[in-house]
This record gives C-alpha cells, sequence and structure tokens, in this order.
C-alpha cells in the first residue's frame, strides 16, 4: 500500500474535517479554516488552531 500524495504546504488554510460517526446528520461537515504549521513525512500535519496545535493526518483535511 503507497502513502497517499498531498501537496500541503506550511502557511496553506486547510478546513478538518468532521467524521460521520461524531456530528448529527444537519451538522457541518467540516470546521475550518487552519494554517499549517508543520508537514511531516509520514502523512501528517500540524494545524495551527489559534490557542493549540493539532496533528491531523491527511486524510481528515481538505484544502480550503
Amino acid at each position: 500500500m503507497r502513502r497517499l500524495q498531498h501537496f500541503y504546504r506550511v502557511g496553506g488554510q486547510v478546513m478538518l474535517r468532521i467524521p460521520a460517526r461524531e456530528r448529527k446528520k444537519t451538522d457541518p461537515v467540516a470546521k475550518g479554516t487552519f494554517v499549517v504549521k508543520n508537514v511531516y513525512e509520514n502523512g501528517n500535519v500540524l494545524l495551527d488552531t489559534g490557542s493549540s496545535e493539532y496533528r491531523v493526518n491527511i486524510r481528515r483535511i481538505f484544502p480550503y
């Protein structure tokens, strides 16, 4: 299995996808926008949420 190709760069803006099991039918599908602070080789990115930093997999984010 190959890693998912990504094009995220430091300073870019992304939205964070909320999993279906954690939201109701009429709730928004994503939160955002967040700034990418770091991109890791293993497919994770570090997001700046304002008050804290949050490390997530690239499968949970999409470009703004």
